[in-house]
């Protein structure tokens, strides 16, 4: 199974590091992290690259301003997953939240889970 997380990001450069930090501690679930930076002003952009240049597989996509929607749409157009996540950039997950998830899908032989 792979995931794939979306994470639209505007202005949230307080936040950020946390949010892909929270994300980078997943273990034993094969992911890929598309983050859509949708016209943010502050220095998100800066951070999301860093991590980028730094994670094979964090991929920063930069677009105009079309609201958070938009950028969601956008990170389903690029992802390759069996699963989909919604990441918001001023949140962040618990530590073992995505394998306990991942454990459920597996259990109940789920299309759809939430939490």
């Amino acid at each position: 199974m792979k995931l794939s997380i979306i994470i639209p990001v505007y202005n949230t450069e307080k936040y950020i590091s946390q949010c892909i930090e929270s994300v980078l501690s997943i273990k034993g679930i094969e992911n890929e992290v598309i983050v859509i930076n949708d016209g943010s002003t502050d220095g998100s952009l800066e951070i999301l690259k860093k991590y980028e240049g730094i994670c094979s597989h964090i991929k920063v996509i930069t677009q105009e301003n079309q609201g958070a929607s938009m950028a969601r749409n956008r990170g389903i157009q690029e992802c390759r997953g069996d699963y989909i996540y919604f990441l918001d950039s001023d949140d962040w997950i618990e530590q073992n939240m995505y394998e306990k998830l991942y454990e459920n899908i597996c259990l109940y032989n789920a299309d759809i889970a939430t939490c």
